[in-house]
């Protein structure tokens, strides 16, 4: 279990902070705490999943805009 956290352990919490995950970096500390991850490349490998994730959505709503509005629209003004 150990080889599979460091192996795949900064790609899973790169690919669920993309979309902003709280609770990828709340167990990647702990991981880090316990010594299976390093606390400065989590923190570098979240911080920059977030802020990629975030333009990539950014720009998917700006190039998107009737979608986007659609789906953020309440149930009641559908």
């Amino acid at each position: 279990m150990q080889e599979l956290i460091q192996d795949w352990g900064y790609i899973v919490l790169f690919g669920y902070s993309f979309g902003g995950g709280f609770f990828a970096l709340a167990v990647a500390g702990v991981l880090s705490f316990a010594g299976e991850l390093n606390i400065y490349t989590t923190i570098v490998v979240a911080l920059s999943a977030n802020f990629i994730g975030d333009q990539f959505l950014f720009m998917l709503a700006k190039n998107n805009k009737p979608y986007a509005k659609k789906l953020m629209k309440t149930t009641n003004e559908r």
